[in-house]
């Protein structure tokens, strides 16, 4: 099952700019068969950052970024920021048919209060900018998850 906090590699990934680049990105909803998956990229350039954990503004940029220290996570062992200003949706079909998609392994999931917290961060600097459709992906009412429960153990 692809859940949220799942880690994904993709050595070609498209950029909304159109450019391409090796890039590691974290699945933030747990979708259904319909839903899209809604992913945001990671790096581990500083590039000006700051390093203070948690939710933090890219002090240039004014983007909502989520840093994890180094050794946070059982995954991450760098440095790594979480970027939160793109949200890039992608359809079950163009990863199942695509080479270049690798769901990373089963330790490659970020833990459940470390997600929340990143979505969280997003809602904080980015919340008018996420359509309406993927906030309830983001942020599932509990009738929502009982019913994806629901459909998972009837099926």
């Amino acid at each position: 099952m692809t859940q949220r906090g799942q880690i994904y590699h993709n050595p070609n990934f498209k950029f909304h700019d159109g450019e391409t680049g090796n890039k590691l990105l974290i699945l933030l909803n747990t979708p259904t068969k319909d839903d899209e998956y809604l992913f945001v990229k990671t790096t581990a350039r500083e590039s000006k950052r700051t390093k203070q954990p948690g939710c933090i503004k890219h002090p240039l940029y004014e983007q909502g970024e989520y840093f994890l220290q180094k050794g946070e996570t059982s995954f991450f062992k760098e440095p790594t920021w979480i970027i939160l200003s793109e949200i890039y949706p992608i359809h079950k079909e163009a990863i199942v048919n695509s080479s270049d998609w690798h769901k990373l392994k089963k330790n490659a999931i970020l833990p459940t209060k470390i997600i929340d917290k990143i979505i969280d961060c997003m809602f904080k600097f980015h919340g008018d900018d996420i359509p309406e459709i993927y906030e309830n992906w983001l942020r599932p009412t509990i009738n929502t998850s009982i019913l994806k429960l629901r459909e998972k153990f009837n099926s």
